[in-house]
């Protein structure tokens, strides 16, 4: 069989030669299509996760009362923060590595692979040092010792690898499987306030499941087969690129649970209960919004490419129509609060009603920041997106520290309103002003510069 290979180009004398021809139009269609398919997917994967496990903490609010669900919310929260000593940034960084390296990812994937199951070893072994030299009551102990187990299992688990390789079919498939086992084992199980250290297990071993679902579906239908790599040199060269996505991602985990951290800090297992039933409800109507406010984010940056102020017209009427969106659904909270809380979490969260009406307006806020994050990622000012989250911390903590002691836990959700008003207005203002002020101080440096030569 004869094969043809392309001419060597430096003795080639032969007629010009022409590269083929290739459809823009198709190309947009093609990069459409695969965006919206990835889209799709990834949405039914969040729906279907969040909303069984949304339905499944609503039992065990129910099953546990408020002071235990309010324990087992702080293990959650506080299990939170000690994954991202685990994740080191592999998540975000490996799906951008991995798509890059197209044909070639066995490689890559082995490698942050054995990184991140190390690092949740080596986090979970720490963790479980300073629970047990930590005095405790001992439910308690079990409790954060059921939900540590999360730093384990969560540690195989291979979403970020299907996202890198743009199998987001195979995602809804492994959040189906934990969702299920996490509610289904709940309904069973969890039958009154002793089911606490049963919820925590079932929570942190729902990921096993889903972890070990989806590594078969890697080996037997994509072809992967994990082979561990363990090289220093390697590893370090992952962690030096990596740490800039963790610091990230860390932020927003910092911010998105320090209220939960701020609450338990000053106030009775009781109000931590009754507060996370009504922040639960912020936080996975925020994992909604995220889906809507992302799919927005090619089309925004592909315009901003073309015509930054064809970027800027578009923006005006796009946060025009996103705060009316808020603002209607802040009184909706305001006017249907009661009625949301009592039916969703019954008459012994009653307090929480009037925790509700003050923190549904995180929801409208989350709409708006998000949509001004979105425009700094997508004008190339990502940079400062990370200066907005930190002044939002700050603002928590400071308002927190001097505020939320002499208070009570509504005068604690006002300050965790005003501090997301403040993060808000951070982005936005960097937003409109932070190209203005970049150039003017770069001005100033060198004139000052040029005067001292």
């Amino acid at each position: 069989m004869l094969t043809s290979r392309p001419p060597d180009l430096d003795t080639y004398s032969g007629p010009p030669l022409t590269k083929p021809s290739i459809s823009v139009s198709g190309a947009a269609r093609s990069i459409t299509a695969r965006m919206s398919t990835n889209f799709a997917w990834s949405a039914l994967s969040e729906a279907t996760g969040k909303g069984l496990f949304f339905l499944t903490f609503i039992h065990l609010a129910r099953r546990l009362g408020p002071a235990n669900f309010g324990l087992f919310t702080l293990a959650q929260t506080t299990i939170y923060y000690f994954w991202l000593l685990a994740d080191l940034g592999i998540v975000n960084y490996g799906i951008r590595e991995i798509a890059r390296r197209r044909g070639h990812e066995r490689e890559i994937i082995n490698q942050l692979f054995t990184m991140r199951v190390v690092a949740g070893l080596l986090v979970f072994a720490i963790f479980a040092g300073l629970l047990f030299c930590r005095p405790m009551l001992p439910n308690k102990r079990l409790a954060f010792l059921g939900c540590g187990l999360y730093l384990l299992t969560y540690a195989f688990y291979t979403d970020w690898i299907f996202k890198g390789l743009e199998r987001f079919k195979f995602l809804a498939f492994g959040s189906l499987i934990s969702s299920c086992w996490f509610l289904m084992g709940s309904l069973i199980l969890v039958k009154g306030p002793r089911g606490l250290t049963t919820a925590a297990l079932l929570w942190s071993t729902s990921f096993l499941l889903g972890s070990l679902s989806l590594l078969l579906v890697l080996h037997y239908v994509v072809g992967i087969r994990f082979r561990p790599i363990i090289d220093w040199k390697i590893w370090w060269t992952h962690l030096k690129e990596s740490l800039s996505f963790s610091i990230s991602s860390g932020l927003l985990v910092l911010y998105q649970y320090l209220p939960l951290l701020l609450v338990s800090r000053y106030f009775s297992s009781f109000d931590m209960g009754v507060f996370a039933a009504a922040y639960r409800i912020v936080l996975t109507a925020n994992a909604a919004l995220a889906l809507i406010v992302l799919s927005a984010y090619p089309v925004l940056s592909d315009i901003h490419c073309k015509s930054p102020t064809a970027f800027r017209r578009v923006f005006r009427k796009y946060i025009i129509i996103f705060s009316t969106l808020a603002v209607c659904m802040g009184l909706g909270g305001e006017f249907y609060g009661s009625k949301v809380i009592l039916t969703l979490f019954g008459v012994q969260y009653t307090t929480a009603v009037q925790l509700f009406k003050i923190l549904v307006w995180l929801i409208p806020l989350y709409l708006l920041k998000s949509s001004y994050g979105l425009a700094l990622f997508s004008s190339g000012m990502q940079k400062f997106h990370n200066i907005a989250a930190l002044l939002g911390v700050g603002a928590l903590l400071g308002i927190a520290v001097t505020v939320v002691p002499m208070s009570n836990v509504a005068g604690a959700s006002r300050v965790i309103v005003i501090a997301d008003i403040s993060m808000m207005c951070a982005m936005a203002g960097i937003f409109y002003c932070g190209r203005k002020a970049m150039t003017m101080t770069r001005n100033v440096l060198w004139s000052l510069g040029s005067g001292d030569k």
